[in-house]
C-alpha cells in the first residue's frame, strides 16, 4: 500500500495535558494598577462620582461638627458689613485679632449673604450706632449677629470653596487626560476624604484656603492649553483670595516664555486691578493691607523657623519673602533641568507642589490645614503620572494624625515629640514623594 511505506517524523512523547496557549508577558503591579488608573470612564459613573465626592466632604464634616467659628471674624465681619452697604466699615476687624482676608471671599460671602437675605430679619445698626469712624462697629455687629443668628448660615458659605477646588481638581485632571478616567474618579474621593483638606473649614473657618488653591489648580490647567491670558486671569483672583497664590506666580512668570510670560502677567493685572481698584476707593483706602497681607501674621507657634531665634518683623520677613526666593530658586532649576517638557503635566504639578511646601518649610505657625495645598497637589500629580502609591495616603493619615486637634501635635500621647520634629518628618516625606514622582516618569510619559 501506499501509505504503508510513507514514514512520519516522530515527535515523541505528548503529554495530553498540556495545552497551547499564548505567552503573555507578566506587568509589575505598579504597571497594573497604572493601566487601571488610566482606563476610560463613562459619563454616568463619572458624574455620580463628582456628586458622590460632593456628599461624602458635607457628611463627613457636618459629622465632626461642621464650619468652625474660629478665625471666621476675619471674613463674615466684612460679610455682613458690605452686604448692608455699610463699605466704610468692612475692614473694621483689628489686626490682632487675624484682620480680614483677602477680598475675594469676602466678597463672594457678601453677595450670598445679600441674596440669601442672612440676618435681614433683625435691622442692622446704622452709621450713627456703628460710630464715627466705625468705632463702635465691632460690638454693635456682634450684638446683631447673635440676635439675628446670622453666623450659621454665613459659615455654610464657606462650602463654597470646596466646589471651586473640587472642580480645580477634576478640570486639571481632565485637561491632562481628554477624557473621564479611573483616577480622575479615585483622586476626587480621596480630596473629599482628606482630613487636611477639611479641616480648612472644621478647625478653622479659613474657606478662602479652598477658595485660592482651586483657582490655582484651574489657572494650571490653562496653562497646559497655553491659554496664558485666562490662566492670568485665575491666578490674580487667586491672590486676591489667599496670598500663599503668589508661589505659583512666581514659579509660572519663571518657567513660561517671554511671549507667554507677557501675557500671563497681562491677565494677572487685569484681574487685581479690576477687583482692587473699586474695593480701595469704596473702603478709602482700608482695603489694601487685606490685599497685600492678608491675615496668619498675629501669633506664631513653635515650627521650625521659630527655632532659629528670629522673632519679630525679621521673623515675619524671612516666611513671608524667603519661600517666594526658593521657588523660584526651584523653578530656574527646573527650567533648565527639563526644557521644554518643564510645562508637561507632571514636571509642571511637582514645581507647585515644591513651591508649597516651600511655604511650609518657612512658616511661623504650623497648623493641620496649612497642609491642604500639598495634599491636593501629591493627589493630582499620582492621578496624572498613573501612579497611586500607598506613600501618598501613608502620608496624609500621618499629617491628620499628628494635627489632631487642628494643631500639630497637640494630642499627649505625641507631646514627647516637638512640633517642630513632626513638621520637619511630614516635609522631607513629602520632598520624597514629589521627587519619587518625577523619577518614576520619564518625559513624554502622562504629560501629554
Amino acid at each position: 500500500m501506499v501509505g504503508r511505506d510513507k514514514k512520519v517524523p516522530s515527535e515523541g512523547p505528548r503529554d495530553i495535558f498540556q495545552v497551547e496557549r499564548p505567552v503573555k508577558k507578566l506587568q509589575p503591579r505598579g504597571a497594573v494598577a497604572a493601566i487601571w488608573l488610566r482606563s476610560p470612564l463613562s459619563a454616568g459613573p463619572a458624574i455620580a462620582v463628582a456628586l458622590g465626592a460632593v456628599a461624602i466632604f458635607v457628611v463627613l464634616s457636618v459629622t465632626v461638627g461642621g464650619p468652625n467659628a474660629a478665625d471666621s471674624n476675619v471674613s463674615t465681619y466684612f460679610a455682613w458689613t458690605v452686604s448692608h452697604a455699610h463699605f466704610a466699615c468692612a475692614y473694621v476687624n483689628p489686626r490682632n485679632q487675624g484682620g480680614t482676608a483677602a477680598p475675594l471671599y469676602p466678597l463672594i460671602s457678601s453677595g450670598f449673604a445679600a441674596v440669601l437675605r442672612i440676618g435681614h430679619g433683625v435691622p442692622f445698626p446704622n452709621s450713627a450706632v456703628l460710630g464715627r469712624h466705625c468705632a463702635s462697629a465691632i460690638p454693635a455687629i456682634y450684638k446683631w449677629s447673635v440676635t439675628s443668628k446670622a453666623l450659621t448660615t454665613t459659615l455654610w458659605i464657606g462650602y463654597v470653596g470646596w466646589l471651586v477646588l473640587a472642580f480645580g481638581v477634576l478640570r486639571l485632571i481632565r485637561t491632562v487626560s481628554r477624557r473621564p478616567r479611573r483616577g480622575e474618579a479615585i483622586t476626587l474621593l480621596l480630596v473629599s476624604w482628606a482630613p487636611p483638606v477639611m479641616m480648612c473649614l472644621v478647625d478653622f473657618f479659613h474657606p478662602q484656603d479652598l477658595l485660592a488653591f482651586g483657582l490655582v489648580l484651574l489657572s494650571l490647567s490653562f496653562v497646559t492649553r497655553q491659554r496664558w491670558m485666562v490662566a492670568g486671569l485665575l491666578l490674580g483672583l487667586a491672590v486676591l483670595a489667599q496670598q500663599f497664590a503668589w508661589l505659583a506666580v512666581v514659579a509660572l512668570v519663571i518657567v513660561t516664555k517671554k511671549t507667554a510670560r507677557s501675557q500671563l502677567v497681562a491677565g494677572l493685572a487685569i484681574s487685581i486691578g479690576v477687583v482692587a481698584a473699586p474695593l480701595l476707593w469704596l473702603t478709602s483706602g482700608r482695603a489694601w493691607e487685606s490685599i497685600v497681607y492678608g491675615t496668619g501674621g498675629s501669633s506664631w507657634s513653635q515650627s521650625l523657623l521659630v527655632q532659629t531665634g528670629l522673632r519679630g518683623n525679621s521673623l515675619y520677613l524671612v516666611a513671608r519673602l524667603t519661600p517666594l526666593l526658593m521657588t523660584a530658586i526651584t523653578a530656574s532649576w527646573m527650567r533648565s533641568r527639563y526644557r521644554d517638557e518643564i510645562l508637561r503635566p507632571v514636571p509642571l504639578i511637582s514645581l507647585i507642589a515644591v513651591s508649597m511646601l516651600w511655604r511650609l518649610v518657612f512658616e511661623i505657625n504650623v497648623w493641620g490645614y496649612y497642609f491642604m495645598a500639598v495634599t491636593v497637589m501629591l493627589l493630582v500629580l499620582a492621578a496624572v503620572s498613573g501612579r497611586l502609591r500607598l506613600g501618598i495616603v501613608a502620608w496624609v493619615i500621618v499629617v491628620s494624625l499628628a494635627s489632631a486637634d487642628a494643631e500639630m501635635v497637640q494630642r499627649p500621647w505625641y507631646d514627647p515629640i516637638p512640633m517642630w520634629v513632626w513638621q520637619g518628618i511630614m516635609l522631607i516625606w513629602a520632598f520624597a514623594l514629589v521627587i519619587n514622582a518625577l523619577r518614576a516618569t520619564p518625559a513624554g510619559e502622562s504629560t501629554r
